[in-house]
C-alpha cells in the first residue's frame, strides 16, 4: 500500500484549493525521500509496511506545509472561540523528515542522518 495524493489532500484539509498534480508531486518526494531514508538507515531490516505508509504520509504533510511557509514560518489559519477566523505564525522545520525519524525509530533506531 502506498500514500495517495487523495490522502494527503485529507490529511492536510487542502480540498478541491490544490491541483492533484501538486500533491501527487509531494507524495512522490515524500516516497523517495523516505524510502532513501530507510534503504540508508536500515539495511537488512524490514520495517512494517503500516509504518512506512505512515513516514510517507508525514513526510509529505511536512513538504506540502513548507511549500506555503516562506523563511520557515506558517501562517496558520483556524476557526476562533467567535466563529471568526484568526490567524497564528507557526515556525516549522526545514527537513521534511523531522517527523519521519521517531516514527521509525523502532526499527532504524535514532539515526539521525
Amino acid at each position: 500500500m502506498a500514500v495517495t495524493a487523495d490522502e494527503l489532500r485529507t490529511e492536510v484539509g487542502a480540498g478541491s484549493t490544490v491541483a492533484d498534480a501538486v500533491l501527487q508531486k509531494l507524495v512522490d518526494v515524500a516516497d523517495a525521500l523516505v524510502d532513501d531514508y530507510v534503504a540508508s538507515a536500515a539495511e537488512g531490516i524490514v520495517v512494517p509496511e503500516l509504518m512506512v505508509d505512515q513516514a510517507w504520509l508525514a513526510c509529505a504533510v511536512e513538504l506540502f506545509n513548507l511549500r506555503k511557509a516562506p523563511n520557515g514560518v506558517l501562517n496558520q489559519q483556524y476557526e476562533g472561540v467567535d466563529g471568526g477566523v484568526q490567524s497564528a505564525p507557526i515556525r516549522i522545520s526545514g527537513d521534511p523528515l523531522r517527523p519521519v525519524r521517531p516514527l521509525l525509530a523502532p526499527w532504524i533506531g535514532g539515526l539521525t542522518t
